[in-house]
């Protein structure tokens, strides 16, 4: 969360547990997404897959 510590924007917001702060503000980029998946696309195809 921008560099800042989850517990402390939880505490800080009254939330109840981190879960319901983690649900609200984390977020995953678009870009982030993208490069996952070219990240997961090359562990996958050097996979060998026997049959």
């Amino acid at each position: 969360m921008d560099g800042v510590d989850e517990r402390e924007v939880m505490e800080l917001l009254g939330h109840s547990s981190i879960v319901v702060t983690m649900n609200i503000y984390a977020h995953v980029l678009d870009e982030a997404k993208d490069a996952l998946a070219v990240r997961m696309d090359g562990l996958l195809s050097k996979t060998d897959v026997k049959r």
